[in-house]
């Protein structure tokens, strides 16, 4: 059985690093243009580009499209009237983040974190309740050996640093509760990492691109695109990745908005959802405006359900879905603060 994860940045936000849009912008509209080879006149420039973006996002503090930073991007290259102009100003945000995450990106989880953190990615099932991991347990029987990969959208290597000399790659693990194997294959970072060069940083396609004339010049595009940013770099992680999706048969979903700037790739589990009625989906999602839940009341996990329906373009609603998919909301999944729950993490 192949199980594949998908972490995005809630998966580092759990972890306690400050990954949030906000944290970053306040590090990047403090700090100077950070091209080192760029001329002072190219760093002037840079510079009020800098300025005429933190206006633009105060401006529209209301727009949840602007508390974004990649569809952000997208809708400020109206503001361009020739390309090298967006490209200086390009480089410099990406350049600007990936300065940013490696100053906060290590870890020091402690050995209790760290063995509930291997535990979680043993178990993925061990938020729901007794009542769905029994309907779990009858779409995704025991008894198999797991193979496991893990397609992370962020650029940051938190995951390895949890599994380094835990979880070693192509080793056979045994779940403690049941008879199954488990073992870890890869772990791919789909938008590049900090130990590359460069990471990808944009919108999904040339249509989120606010700017008629940009939306077809690849010297924007091969910057501002990340599937053709991608097949510009020529590693082929993206086949990889598409690979690894179309053979799943357990999709794990964790720290993801499900945002349009990564389309390509919810198409790519509709298509391999609708294609295998067999295929399952475990969701955990995070709902920031939720105080208090009430084990009885369902209408949170019917809302995520419904997010995840919508975001991958599935026909039918929520409860077409409900033995197929299945939500823990607001869990403590991937989490370094100990609830009380937690106490009790044992199979």
């Amino acid at each position: 059985m192949n199980m594949l994860y998908l972490i995005g940045n809630g998966f580092d936000l759990n972890l306690g690093l400050p990954t949030r849009y906000s944290d970053f912008l306040e590090y990047y509209f403090n700090n100077d243009p950070q091209i080192p080879q760029a001329t002072s006149q190219e760093s002037r420039r840079i510079q009020e580009y800098k300025d005429l973006f933190k206006k633009a996002i105060e401006n529209n503090a209301g727009d949840h499209q602007w508390k974004d930073l990649e569809i952000a991007l997208g809708i400020f290259a109206s503001q361009f009237s020739e390309p090298k102009d967006f490209r200086i100003f390009y480089t410099d945000i990406n350049l600007s983040l990936t300065n940013y995450l490696k100053q906060i990106s290590p870890i020091s989880p402690t050995e209790y974190d760290i063995k509930k953190l291997i535990e979680n990615i043993l178990y993925p099932e061990y938020y729901l309740n007794e009542r769905e991991k029994r309907t779990f347990y009858k779409a995704i029987p025991r008894g198999y050996s797991w193979e496991t990969n893990v397609i992370s959208f962020n650029y940051t290597s938190t995951f390895e640093q949890i599994c380094k000399d835990r979880l070693s790659l192509n080793t056979y693990y045994r779940r403690p509760s049941d008879t199954d194997n488990f073992s870890l294959k890869r772990i791919l970072h789909i938008h590049g990492s900090l130990e590359e060069t460069s990471i990808l940083l944009g919108v999904d396609n040339s249509e989120q691109i606010d700017n008629a004339d940009f939306k077809n010049n690849e010297d924007v595009t091969d910057l501002l695109v990340k599937p053709q940013g991608n097949k510009n770099i020529g590693s082929l992680i993206d086949e990889t990745c598409h690979g690894l999706i179309s053979n799943a048969d357990l999709i794990c979903l964790f720290g993801l908005s499900l945002g349009a700037t990564d389309q390509t790739w919810w198409e790519d589990i509709k298509e391999r959802f609708i294609s295998d009625s067999s295929v399952v989906l475990l969701y955990f999602h995070f709902d920031p405006h939720l105080i208090v839940n009430i084990l009885s009341d369902g209408i949170n996990k019917r809302k995520a359900r419904a997010h995840i329906v919508k975001a991958l373009g599935l026909e039918g609603t929520e409860q077409d879905y409900r033995d197929r998919i299945f939500v823990a909301v607001n869990s403590n999944m991937f989490s370094l603060a100990p609830k009380e729950d937690d106490t009790a993490l044992a199979h």
